[in-house]
Parts: C-alpha cells; structure tokens; sequence
C-alpha cells in the first residue's frame, strides 16, 4: 500500500514531467524541437523528465532550455513547461482549472515545491482530477464504466439478490427444502472495447451462503470478490468485502439489503479510492406454464470515503444512486430434481449523482445450470461507449 501511494501521488501528480503511453502518453517540446514517448505505466514515468531524461533526448537540451509538455493522462490533458533562462514550473490542468507556477533556485527545486503544495493545499485540486477521471475518461478503474470499481459492486449487489448476469450466486441457496450452508466460488472473465481500448477484466468471487433454521429461504451471505483490471497493459485491482442477507416477504417475494466495501486502484493507471455502499434489491417469482420468471429492482448508493496515507488524503468524492433492473426467465429441461436448467435474463444499470464517462448500460445473457451446484453464463455489455462480453462459471459446495 504505501508503495502504491507513494507512486500514484509522488509521480502522477508532482509530473516529474510528462510522458505516458497508449493509455498514458505525451509531447515534449525543447527548443522547437519535438519528441513523444509513450509508457504502459506510471511507474516508469518516475524519471522520465529529469535533466537526464531531457540530455538523452535532446542533446542540445541544458537547465537554462525553454521546454513544453502536452500529456494525455487517460484522457485529461495535463501542461508544463518551464521558460527559457528561467526555473519556473508552470503547471496547468485546463479540466479542472487549475494554473499555478512554482519558483525554485533550480528546476529540480520546483518540482519539490509542486510536490509539497499537494501534500499541504492540493487535496482539493486532487479531488477534482480524479472526478474528471471518472466523468471524461472510459476506463477509470474507480467508476463510470462497467469494468470500475463502483460498477462492479453493484453489479454483485444485484447477482446477490436476484441471481441475475452470474453463476456465482446465493440467491437460490435454501430453495427446494436444503437447509445447508454453502460455499460458492467462480471466475468470471469479461473483456470490453471501452473509448478505444481493450479492457479486460478477470473475477473470482467467493461467497459463503448461511442458510437460516427457521426458514430455509432466509439466507446470510458474506462475499469477497477479488478482481484485476488490464487495459492495453495497464493493471488495476480491486478487492470488496460484503453482507447481504435475503429476507422472504411472501412465497414469491423477496427483498435483500446489502452492504459492501470495496478498495481498488491502479499503480499503472495512478488512481486509488475505497467505497462504501448499500442496496435494497427485490426480486420476485412468478411461473407462467412451466417457465418461472424473475423480475428484479434494485436501488443503491455508492460513494467514494477518505483514504488517508502520510501526508495526502485522497477522496475523488464521487456519490451515486445505482438503479438496476431486470427480468429473467428460467426454462427448466431434463431433469428438473437434478436443478437443470437455462436462465435468459436482460438488466438495465442507470446512475445518477456524479457525472461519470458511462452512466447507463445494459446487460443480455444466459446461463445453463447443469446441477442445482454448476452453471456456466455467458452475457452481452452494450452502451454508447463500451461493448463487449462476459463469460462466467461457477460451483456451490
């Protein structure tokens, strides 16, 4: 943790200057002299406009140079420059607003005084770059698209009450009679073309389902989802911990309260955040001829809470109200004792709240449950900026 800090704040944002790649990339610009470099990390870019960097790629290059640089930070562009004969550090992000000049006896020095002002006074400039993150970039690993952070807690805030888009879940635990308590555990790999670039994201949820004496629908369930994140190269990870806990209304209807926390971030991408969140989600089941259907609704609200480490607090302060919405179909074959079956389901994710990159996609698929314990799933992700798909298995023991 205090490595991937130190690297997410010390590089990303006291710009030991510019140049990042594919997703992380820029132009440096020394006596009229151009040159763009690109990384598949942050963490490479540590050095990457020192006097030394600057000598080895501009052999005229001295610490008396006027030099420019343009990056493209996942999107956001972000300026510096220093003038010539002089050691002011210009510093510039025209999403956020903020233009502000450092003054040091050298270069080096003013690029410590960057440093310290967001250790003492830039919090609040740190909390608007990275809500322009997840507002104006496609592949944010904290929110505003279906790979984040935020949209994957909702998304198994919605599997845990209606058994919906996975094969990893507790929702159908205590059905047919069994009281026993279950351990459910998958993997699930999505891959989706996201502003251009390939996001590929790989879960393993783990789950124990405790199943109640008293009434075998009423099911506790403790989650921890473990995910990474790879776009183009670039790593994120996320880990939640989770309690929902399914209470039966009537024979059909059921209603199930969830409360998550999740923790992700990316060394390579330079963003970090934890998130609280808690949902209410209903499912009902009503049966047409021998098909059972299930509609679900689920509201929820997630928000982004301080992270604190050293000097720096981190807070993007991004708060949205998740609404998720779906409708299954359950066709039973073979033998309907042994759980076999195929489940055809579409959901709908809105949000509202903060401004985010993707506030609305949806979700068509299938899943085929060979016994009451195995299912593999495959489904569909659609939306103005983000396609691509979800292939899922799952096992309850």
């Amino acid at each position: 943790m205090k490595r991937f800090i130190q690297i997410l704040l010390v590089v990303q944002f006291v710009i030991s200057y510019p140049v990042f790649a594919g997703i992380l990339d820029a132009t440096v610009v020394v006596s009229g002299t151009t040159v763009t470099d690109s990384f598949t990390s942050v963490d490479n870019l540590v050095d990457t406009l020192t006097d030394s960097y600057l000598a080895t790629h501009f052999p005229t290059y001295s610490n008396t140079s006027k030099a420019d640089a343009t990056l493209n930070f996942r999107g956001i562009d972000i300026l510096a420059s220093y003038p010539l004969n002089g050691n002011t550090l210009r510093f510039q992000i025209p999403k956020t607003g903020l233009d502000i000049s450092f003054t040091g006896a050298t270069r080096d020095e003013s690029q410590s005084k960057l440093k310290d002002w967001f250790k003492t006074s830039g919090g609040a400039e740190l909390t608007k770059l990275m809500k322009a993150f997840a507002a104006n970039t496609a592949n944010d690993p904290i929110a505003g698209n279906p790979n984040s952070l935020q949209a994957n807690i909702v998304a198994t805030d919605f599997i845990d009450g209606t058994g919906m888009g996975s094969t990893t879940t507790a929702s159908d635990v205590g059905k047919g009679g069994s009281k026993e308590n279950l351990i459910g555990i998958g993997v699930s790999y999505t891959t989706l073309d996201q502003g251009g670039l390939d996001s590929k994201r790989v879960t393993v949820p783990i789950k124990y389902a405790i199943v109640s004496d008293a009434n075998p629908r009423r099911v506790y369930t403790f989650k921890l989802p473990i995910t990474q994140v790879d776009v183009d190269g670039a790593k994120s990870y996320q880990v939640g911990l989770g309690f929902s806990a399914a209470l039966p209304v009537t024979g059909r209807w059921t209603l199930t309260p969830t409360f998550t926390y999740g923790l992700g971030g990316s060394i390579d991408l330079g963003s970090a955040a934890q998130m609280a969140s808690g949902s209410l989600t209903s499912r009902y089941d009503f049966k047409l001829s021998k098909y059972m259907f299930t509609l679900g609704n689920m509201i929820g609200y997630y928000k982004t809470i301080p992270l604190k480490y050293g000097d720096f607090d981190i807070d993007p302060d991004i708060a949205n109200t998740a609404f998720r919405n779906g409708l299954m179909m359950t066709i039973p074959f073979g033998s309907e004792a042994k759980g076999r079956h195929v489940q055809l389901f579409a959901i709908d994710t809105r949000y509202t709240g903060t401004e985010l990159f993707i506030n609305q996609y949806n979700d068509l698929g299938f899943a085929i449950g060979f016994t009451r314990n195995l299912r593999l799933g495959l489904t569909y992700i659609t939306s103005d900026e983000s396609k691509g798909y979800s292939v899922n298995f799952g096992y309850k023991f």
